[in-house]
């Protein structure tokens, strides 16, 4: 799909408005062709410069923004432990065990399908029935409660159970939209700097002089668009709150998982990939790595030798990656679009 299109049909069109001109700087680049002129290769790198700092400090404000909502999850995952410790602690005694929770049924963070299919990417919407149905259960789930027990547990102390299990689902619901709306809007951003520096590098490799090239690549390579890291720190300590809503949701079957948030090994540097993108065929490398080894906006895998132009790399999304690891049930409640280009994906992992 060529580049105005990819702009078109993945980005807004607010963010769109930030994006380098890429069939305006072709027309231009392209009316160099010939016998060379100096003064329109300057005037030629001067707009494809000026293009991209516009389109990096978008990007700037973006990722500041990401920062920002960053503390805002941390908090409500803050929220969700604060409630998920509280009441877990409350079944610690062994006088007590676990018999409130037996009682209740099951422990509300074993059980995720109504957590996952509340969750959606609206305004908040009101869960009464389901309230309603709780409140009107948990009275007649006492009263057989106690004559099991014979009335050990008192109707006050079941009430506040039942207060603190709804409590913690309320913490869960919130933290997990905050979550997935967070890493939607990472895509979004890694989209947008990926599709703007394909756009820069092959109007440089494929339309201006090997000198222009050069000098341009050697500033525009160090812009954070460019490299993201950054954006990387923050899928990190996403990652790392993922990990924490994992243990709330299910302690009893949380399973370690390693923290990296793409498993494969590049098949250029051969080390872990980081700011994954998706080649031709499936492969997956870093971006940085398929700038670098670009040639004409063309990368050749070094396993495969597939060429893959630069505006048919895809990025491999953070939200579909987090989800298939930490949250495999919650799929097929999170909508298609937001989990991207279904790729056949070759694994890479480091045997």
């Amino acid at each position: 799909m060529p580049l105005t299109r990819r702009f078109a049909t993945e980005l807004s069109y607010e963010w769109q408005t930030h994006c380098i001109c890429y069939k305006d700087l072709q027309r231009e680049a392209e009316n160099l062709v010939g016998d060379y002129d100096e003064e329109l290769e300057m005037v030629f790198k001067f707009h494809l410069t000026v293009a991209i700092e516009q389109a990096n400090n978008f990007y700037l404000t973006k990722e500041t923004h990401v920062k920002e909502c960053l503390e805002d999850v941390s908090k409500a995952v803050d929220a969700v432990a604060e409630v998920h410790l509280e009441r877990e602690a409350k079944h610690l005694p062994p006088a007590m065990g676990r018999g409130y929770t037996k009682m209740l049924g099951k422990s509300p963070t074993t059980s995720t399908d109504h957590l996952w299919a509340a969750i959606h990417f609206e305004d908040d919407r009101s869960m009464s029935e389901e309230d309603l149905d709780f409140v009107r259960d948990f009275f007649e789930i006492w009263k057989s409660g106690c004559k099991e027990k014979k009335g050990v547990i008192t109707l006050s102390d079941f009430v506040n159970d039942c207060f603190m299990s709804r409590l913690e689902e309320g913490a869960l619901q919130t933290a997990l939209r905050e979550w997935l709306q967070l890493l939607t809007y990472i895509d979004s951003i890694r989209n947008f700097a990926i599709l703007n520096s394909a756009a820069a590098v092959k109007l440089l490799q494929r339309h201006s002089s090997q000198a222009t090239c050069d000098e341009v690549m050697a500033v525009v390579s160090t812009l954070p668009m460019f490299h993201m890291s950054e954006l990387y720190s923050v899928i990190t300590e996403m990652e790392l709150l993922a990990e924490r809503l994992q243990y709330c949701l299910s302690p009893s079957s949380h399973v370690e998982v390693p923290t990296t948030w793409s498993p494969h090994i590049c098949p250029f540097c051969t080390h872990t990939v980081t700011n994954a993108v998706i080649l031709q065929g499936g492969r997956i490398c870093c971006w940085a790595c398929a700038l670098k080894n670009s040639s004409n906006a063309i990368v050749y895998c070094p396993i495969t030798f597939r060429q893959t132009d630069l505006r048919q790399i895809k990025l491999e999304r953070v939200l579909a990656t987090f989800l298939r690891r930490f949250f495999p049930e919650s799929l097929k409640s999170v909508p298609a679009a937001l989990l991207g280009h279904e790729e056949k994906v070759e694994v890479s992992h480091q045997q």
